[in-house]
């Protein structure tokens, strides 16, 4: 999520949030939840459509892999934020890890 104003499509601001078991599976789901309705009036918003899925999340050494479905793919600045918002909910949560995000079972599209 992200209290960012929007000025840079790839610009995200954390949010904290309590989760009860501190897992990358936990925190992902938290972020799919969106922001609540106090985070919103404080102006936070997420880029990740309502009704997206985490379907499975998988640790290889230092790669959290997580697959999503009903996340916007492709090359474009919405989508540049979602994949921020994923891969910082992994490394702000988990130091030293990085996110690998997957669509339906595919490689998300680079945004270089």
């Amino acid at each position: 999520m992200s209290a960012s104003d929007g000025m840079e499509c790839g610009a995200v601001e954390p949010l904290q949030r309590h989760v009860d078991k501190k897992t990358p599976k936990v925190v992902l789901e938290a972020l799919l939840k969106g922001p609540s309705s106090e985070e919103i009036l404080k102006g936070a918003y997420t880029s990740i459509e309502r009704g997206a899925k985490l379907l499975s999340v998988q640790e290889e050494g230092d790669v959290v892999i997580a697959d999503f479905s009903g996340i916007a793919n492709g090359k474009s600045c919405r989508v540049k934020a979602i994949q921020n918002q994923i891969a910082r909910t992994i490394t702000d949560n988990f130091p030293g890890k990085s996110a690998k995000i997957l669509v339906d079972g595919k490689p998300a599209t680079p945004q270089n």
